[in-house]
């Protein structure tokens, strides 16, 4: 990645019945509001559990969508709703790997890495 372009990443997955190619996913680090719009989401596992924390200026009770993706295996993951500014996501069936946590914050989008 490069702080002075933005960087798309496309992963192809390929097994016995062919090729999937997922969602471009682009990471644009050249903006200063990019970088402090990253810290607007905390993530951390609590068991069986993702524990997440939003800063917004949106009020808490608003429904969004979220998307948890593998990294590796697009086949692992999860989608739903989330509401509120604090709250979990039970991950327990998504077997060890790293994963995506994607929601909208204020209108932009947002993607943070974790591993379980």
């Amino acid at each position: 990645m490069n702080s002075r372009y933005p960087s798309t990443f496309r992963l192809t997955y390929y097994n016995d019945n062919g090729e999937v190619v997922g969602e471009p996913l682009t990471i644009d680090l050249t903006d200063e509001a990019t970088l402090a719009f990253s810290s607007s989401i905390r993530l951390w596992l609590d068991g069986k559990r993702l524990r997440f924390k939003i800063n917004s200026s949106s009020p808490d009770s608003m429904q969004r969508p979220f998307l948890i993706r593998n990294m590796a295996n697009a086949l692992y993951g999860k989608n739903g709703m989330i509401g509120g500014s604090e709250g979990s996501v039970d991950v327990a069936e998504l077997p060890s790997g790293v994963y995506t946590f994607s929601t909208t914050i204020d209108g932009k989008h947002c993607s943070v890495k974790w591993t379980k």
